[in-house]
């Protein structure tokens, strides 16, 4: 039978089933070179009912054993399940950017695989949502874009060149509940370290790392931290806080907010001045709890001084 009227039945079976019939009764009338072309449309076929959900991934495997066992066909089934997938990437593809106008709930369910919730640490760094497509690497990202179905069918059509139609629920509470059910069923969380946590998290590294003198007029001298026994906190030279707040690029009235945020200071503030041997020193006063540095009584300790002798810097 000619290669044409092969592939007019395949085009005219109401089922893969009978392609598959098609299939195996003209396979072996047909040149070795043209029998990919026939088997090509079936395998389409079994990719676009993958997409619709017409048929699971098992039938799908399925097909492909019975295609791959008759004798003549050009493609074992690893070839065709790689077939298969390719075909499956490429229709997703086009279906999320076409110009079918669906509801938009259901452009949703139909094309958005997972989304993304991206979390800082920083109190101050909104929540990012990123909506991944099937099949396709064009991502959506969102802050609060989503609560407004309207937005919503905006950002979808700048983002994807697809047009979608109102959704069912236009109420926006009935709306926020859907969006935020749908999320829930599709999301992965990814918590993030912000540039705020990130200074917080080397001054504490810092401060433990050091000694804090219980004598405050030696930690002066000595360029240290101060550990105050009766208030059990400890006094954090201002100079080591601005230093490291300089290498993150963030200022100090941003550290100070994040502290409260995160608890680390109370509604009286941070920092405060203090006059010795009349130099005016701000300092940073912060909880013990907030980082384990040792802490050294020079009343009970023997020190080595030399590093301290009169043209040597004190280490920072």
């Amino acid at each position: 039978m000619d290669i044409e009227d092969v592939l007019d039945k395949l085009e005219n079976a109401e089922s893969i089933d009978e392609q598959i019939d098609v299939y195996d009764d003209f396979i072996d009338t047909i040149d070795a070179i043209d029998r990919l072309k026939v088997l090509r449309p079936i395998l389409e076929e079994i990719a676009d009912e993958l997409i619709e959900g017409e048929i699971s991934e098992t039938e799908a495997d399925v097909y492909q054993t019975v295609l791959a066992d008759i004798d003549a066909s050009p493609m074992n089934k690893t070839q065709m399940g790689a077939t298969v997938s390719e075909f499956e990437k490429e229709a997703r593809k086009n279906t999320a950017g076409n110009q079918v106008k669906m509801q938009l709930d259901d452009w949703l369910v139909k094309n958005i695989e997972k989304v993304v919730v991206a979390r800082s640490t920083d109190s101050n760094v909104e929540t990012t949502y990123i909506w991944e497509v099937k099949g396709s690497d064009n991502i959506l990202e969102t802050e609060e874009h989503h609560y407004s179905f309207s937005t919503l069918k905006k950002e979808i059509y700048k983002q994807f060149g697809v047009s979608t139609l109102e959704p069912e629920l236009t109420d926006n509470d009935e709306w926020g509940n859907w969006i935020e059910g749908f999320i829930s069923e599709r999301e992965v969380e990814e918590e993030y370290t912000g540039t705020r946590t990130q200074v917080i998290e080397e001054i504490q590294r810092r401060v433990s790392e050091s000694e804090a003198y219980t004598d405050f007029e030696m930690a002066f001298q000595r360029g240290r931290v101060y550990y105050d026994e009766e208030d059990d906190v400890y006094e954090i030279p201002s100079k080591l806080i601005t230093s490291v707040c300089e290498d993150y690029g963030i200022n100090n009235k941003a550290l100070q907010t994040e502290l409260k945020k995160k608890g680390w200071v109370g509604d009286g503030g941070v920092s405060e001045n203090k006059t010795v041997n009349g130099i005016n020193v701000r300092y940073w006063r912060l909880p013990s709890d907030f980082a384990n540095a040792n802490h050294v009584d020079p009343d009970e300790t023997e020190f080595d001084t030399s590093r301290y002798e009169a043209g040597e810097e004190d280490e920072q």
